[in-house]
């Protein structure tokens, strides 16, 4: 898997004293090779990666994931122009 190999990148740089780690989280949309269904991918830093239905990164990403948790627990599968509303509003 993609994000597999990029968390195994990112943590080979922690190992390193002359190396600085990158410091980004990157998000990558792929396939969930388990549910076959599409899923929202994040690898940090440290080489840790998970799955989500969504997520949000950056200095005030705690509140913008309460905010989707609220916002998406009544409809898991939101239509596209529901999903755009919604990132608005964030």
């Amino acid at each position: 898997m993609f994000v597999s190999q990029i968390a195994d990148g990112s943590q080979i740089w922690t190992q390193h004293i002359s190396k600085r780690p990158s410091g980004v989280v990157a998000m990558i949309l792929g396939i969930d090779e388990e549910k076959e269904t599409p899923q929202l991918f994040t690898s940090d830093p440290a080489g840790y990666f998970l799955g989500h239905e969504a997520v949000s990164a950056g200095s005030k990403d705690r509140e913008a994931i309460n905010f989707l948790e609220k916002n998406m627990k009544d409809h898991p599968s939101l239509s596209f122009e529901a999903t755009i509303q919604v990132c608005v509003l964030i």
